[in-house]
């Protein structure tokens, strides 16, 4: 039996929610994550911290910066691509804290260099491309310090990411499904001409989302890559870890299955095999199950304010680093895997490809032939699609199992 249980957890803040005020809730938050910080800071090496300039990795290291005679150490990793790169900010706020702040540009044959280390290092089929800059940032840290505390667990578990408030406004926008959009949308798709194309894709999945019978089912539409077009795997199955929304709110609902499923099955495996396989030991505060409960009890309105998440974590930060460091879009943790596998990548995924046989048990090898050539042309960015698939080909490579 399990010590402790996500979902129960869930259910025992349903029935007795957080009652105090918005300003009660920031001062127990903070009281809840120093503790942690505290703590998870506990070592007989040296500890750091991760620190990529957003909301959860700045508190996390304001936290532990406040501590007497602290000199706290961070790493961040610095991307080729502009658009997602934010070591920029991560150094200012470590400017603004104080901290030693160690950061890394990546190269881009560095990262191609790495490719083929993947599927050992993560022993399993991993397709979260994030996986390569974690890897790089956990070597980098590990240079210098023995534990790093990362910020992860604050997107689930204080609704930060976007597709939270769109799952606000799908929900209530859900009785438009009765329209005769399957009509419509076929008509627009033979008059329209290419530039439709990407709106009426967009069009289709929001009809999809309408027509889930649930929120939990609402959430895996929206976020399955494959829901706008035949798909290279011959069978899907859900990995929804919860099977009844536990909350009223369908944000709420969609973050705490994240918390269930996505938030262990794919971030926390990212980030314990990237640092594990230098010899770095990865700790997450926001993670503290002290924290996981309050956060959990807190109302709708505490957590996701307008068009902002995260907003009781917000005031925690603010009160240490100021809002113009850290208010900004979110990034992710990306490289620009679009660009690679038309060009540096293109004759190793070839090559993997060529090893997936026509008559696959697991994967569709035309349907899947068609996205790689439908990349290649620019037509469409199957990167979302094809990573996982190229991961699942060399680690099958690498280990002598048949698709």
């Amino acid at each position: 039996m399990a010590y402790w249980s996500l979902a129960e957890a869930a259910a025992r803040a349903e029935e007795r929610p957080f009652a105090g005020s918005y300003a009660d809730a920031v001062d127990e938050l903070e009281t809840r994550l120093r503790r942690a910080v505290r703590m998870q800071s506990v070592a007989d090496v040296p500890v750091g911290a991760f620190l990529s300039g957003g909301i959860d990795s700045s508190t996390v290291v304001a936290l532990m910066q406040e501590a007497p005679g602290a000199r706290v150490t961070t790493f961040s990793i610095g991307m080729p691509d502009q658009r997602m790169d934010e070591s920029a900010h991560a150094a200012a706020v470590a400017r603004h804290l104080g901290t030693e702040h160690v950061a890394h540009a990546i190269q881009p044959a560095e990262a191609l260099a790495l490719i083929p280390q993947l599927p050992g290092i993560w022993d399993e089929p991993f397709g979260d491309s994030s996986q390569l800059p974690t890897l790089l940032v956990s070597r980098l840290a590990r240079q210098r310090v023995t534990v790093a505390l990362s910020g992860d667990g604050g997107d689930e578990l204080f609704l930060g990411y976007p597709e939270y408030r769109v799952m606000e406004r799908l929900w209530r926008l859900r009785r438009l499904r009765h329209l005769p959009w399957n009509a419509g949308l076929r008509a627009a798709a033979v008059l329209g001409g290419p530039w439709l194309q990407r709106p009426l894709r967009g069009a289709r999945i929001v009809v999809g989302a309408w027509r889930q019978p649930d929120v939990l089912r609402m959430n895996d539409w929206w976020m399955d890559p494959y829901n706008d077009d035949a798909v290279p795997l011959r069978q899907q199955v859900s990995a929804r870890a919860l099977q009844r929304p536990l909350r009223r709110s369908p944000a709420e609902a969609a973050a705490v299955a994240d918390a269930a499923a996505y938030l262990p099955d794919d971030i926390l495996v990212k980030v314990d095999r990237a640092a594990m396989s230098c010899g770095l030991e990865t700790r997450a505060p926001l993670l503290d199950h002290h924290v996981v409960e309050f956060a959990l009890s807190l109302p709708l309105g505490y957590k996701l304010r307008g068009n902002q998440g995260k907003s009781v974590l917000r005031e925690v930060l603010y009160r240490r680093v100021p809002r113009s460091l850290v208010d900004r879009p979110k990034m992710g943790f990306s490289i620009p895997l679009q660009h690679w596998l038309r060009r540096e990548l293109r004759p190793w995924a070839e090559q993997l490809l060529a090893t997936i046989p026509a008559d696959s048990h697991l994967l569709d090898k035309p349907e899947l032939e068609r996205m790689w050539q439908s990349h290649l042309s620019g037509g469409r960015n199957r990167t979302d699609q094809l990573w996982p698939v190229l991961m699942l080909a060399a680690w099958s490579a690498e280990h002598g199992v048949a698709l």
